[in-house]
């Protein structure tokens, strides 16, 4: 009794941080591309057993190299963007055969999930939702990763769009309603900007307090473009105009 009690005051004591998974991403294909599209919040849960206080930053959750013709988005703990990081370091060393992407990714997250477990030790949550959506430019091939104990990655079928993260928020009603993963009638890479951009940020005003900011990188016609700050504003305030048409029409 004496030894189990010894354990839990340790517990209690020890100093923790666990990031939340609060993300909303997107990855929409496209005839001749495709877009991803990513919210920037990441909240954080600081301290012990008995006080914790949360915390909160914004981080860009989407990563890409023209020089690789790769890009990733990522939801989920900190395990999860180290796996996005070192699949993308292993893309520019050349240690990634891509002739056997399935297991190449499996190895690459469960090594990352094997380390991670050992570095937080009993903290460690083996079941923690995480996941990393990547796109390899040379065949247009779109792969989900689901990290953990074991991971899983899947090839994609190039139709529609796919999300990440905070996947209960209701704003997955666009995308599922306008651009569904079943849909085989492809849009533009263009065209796809705008709903994409609207959908995160849609998510904000549903989850304010886990969703915020907006990242978005288009691959079009063989070119990777990344929205400045200043197209963002202008994806933005077309976003509040189109919300704000839709509140004037449902109540007239």
């Amino acid at each position: 009794m004496a030894d189990f009690n010894q354990e839990v005051y340790y517990s209690e004591a020890q100093v923790w941080q666990e990031e939340l998974p609060m993300t909303f991403n997107l990855l929409a294909f496209a005839l001749n591309g495709w877009v991803m599209a990513s919210d920037r919040s990441q909240q954080n849960l600081v301290g012990n057993a008995v006080v914790r206080v949360r915390t909160s930053a914004t981080v860009t959750k989407i990563l890409y190299d023209e020089s690789v013709g790769a890009a990733c988005c990522f939801a989920g703990d900190d395990c999860a963007e180290y796996v996005a990081d070192d699949i993308m370091a292993e893309l520019r060393n050349g240690t990634f055969v891509r002739d056997q992407r399935k297991q190449e990714f499996e190895r690459i997250s469960n090594a990352r999930c094997r380390s991670e477990a050992v570095r937080l030790g009993q903290d460690w949550q083996p079941r923690a939702a995480r996941t990393v959506l990547l796109m390899l430019c040379d065949r247009q091939a779109g792969w989900m990763i689901h990290v953990g104990e074991r991971t899983f990655a899947r090839e994609l079928n190039p139709y529609g769009s796919v999300y990440i993260g905070d996947i209960a928020n209701p704003a997955v009603f666009f995308p599922e309603r306008y651009y569904p993963a079943y849909s085989t009638q492809l849009r533009r890479a263009s065209e796809l900007v705008f709903p994409m951009a609207h959908s995160v940020l849609e998510a904000h005003a549903l989850n304010s307090s886990g969703i915020y900011g907006l990242d978005v990188l288009a691959y079009e016609n063989g070119q990777f473009h990344w929205y400045s700050d200043a197209e963002l504003k202008d994806l933005e305030t077309r976003s509040k105009k189109l919300a704000d048409m839709v509140r004037t029409a449902i109540f007239q």
